[in-house]
């Protein structure tokens, strides 16, 4: 071994062995695939967790507010639908906390880790991410009685966290420029464009593009359901009047702990998560009129080790309060 991979391989091992204990709860799991179609009044959820290594022992919790969406084993997928509204998605295991404003006929996507939650999956990884898992689970009644436990220890600490995140981001968008996005009805999010060269190189290039694909997603999926009339993501031709192209250029990207981690078992997959794939992330904004070519807003940032949350999920946020708030939806 390599004397520089010798602090990559006791995190990784740290992760196996918390995870890897006999469980006390097991979803009940069927090779029976059932998929949720999604109707006029009602929008559909999908939490898809791979094979993977990490906790792949372990149950995987997800709520709504107060209630049980599902729970997920390693290998397996789950989906329910939901009346519109606004919903905080939280899992029993990790940090994830994420306000969604579900739609009526919208279906979304998640990919779940165990440890960490959930994470928007890219348009393009959705249909190959969903065949790929091998199991449709669904909750053992064991599991629906712990779940009124889970709820009463973890729902105020989740929405506290909630709370404090939405004043820490409140305060960094001050530093933003305003500008009045109340005319545009169209959004278009322009693929992130990577051009720290360092990012481009063979060992960093694939977790830099797996990384800014994840934050578009995220993007797109908070505002599917509002306050634009109709959200597109990648390179968009003719745009119709009325319409705001998003596009981010990504000046500096760190992978973080795992990127060069050993290669896993036969038959596993190592999730390079969310909270693990960034270590520092630069970028440039520009909001511009689609038709005229206007540039209405440009600025620059950067997020650090310092941030409370992780970065991949911090940043994609970020913009979407800045969009709501230049648009008067708040």
């Amino acid at each position: 071994m390599k004397p520089g991979n010798k602090r990559l391989v006791a995190p990784l091992l740290l992760i196996l062995i918390v995870g890897s204990g006999v469980p006390s709860l097991a979803a009940e799991k069927s090779e029976n695939k059932i998929y949720c179609e999604p109707t006029p009044d009602q929008s559909v959820l999908y939490f898809i967790r791979p094979a993977d290594m990490m906790g792949f022992a372990r149950t995987l919790f997800i709520y709504a507010d107060d209630q049980l969406l599902g729970t997920l084993d390693n290998n397996s997928y789950t989906c329910v639908r939901l009346d519109p509204g606004r919903y905080l998605l939280w899992p029993k295991q990790g940090d994830s906390v994420l306000n969604l404003e579900a739609g009526p006929g919208q279906v979304y996507y998640f990919e779940a880790t165990f440890g960490i939650g959930f994470s928007w999956l890219p348009e393009s990884e959705r249909e190959a991410s969903l065949q790929e898992v091998k199991f449709y689970a669904t909750a053992t009644d064991k599991e629906l009685a712990k779940a009124a436990e889970h709820v009463a220890k973890r729902l105020p600490k989740v929405q506290k966290l909630a709370q404090e995140r939405a004043v820490n981001r409140e305060k960094r968008l001050q530093t933003w420029p305003a500008v009045d996005l109340s005319s545009y009805s169209t959004l278009y999010i322009d693929d992130f464009q990577i051009t720290d060269r360092k990012a481009l190189k063979p060992k960093n290039v694939e977790a830099a593009r797996s990384a800014t694909e994840r934050m578009a997603a995220l993007v797109k999926g908070e505002l599917d359901s509002g306050p634009f009339a109709a959200v597109h993501q990648g390179a968009a031709g003719e745009q119709p009047e009325a319409s705001l192209l998003l596009k981010v250029e990504v000046v500096k990207f760190r992978p973080g702990k795992l990127g060069g981690a050993p290669p896993p078992q036969p038959g596993f997959s190592i999730t390079v998560s969310m909270e693990m794939a960034t270590l520092r992330f630069g970028f440039k904004v520009e909001l511009v009129d689609a038709t005229s070519g206007e540039v209405l807003a440009a600025f620059a940032d950067e997020r650090g080790p310092g941030m409370p949350y992780n970065i991949e999920r911090n940043v994609p946020l970020d913009l979407v309060s800045y969009l709501r708030a230049s648009t008067g939806a708040g």
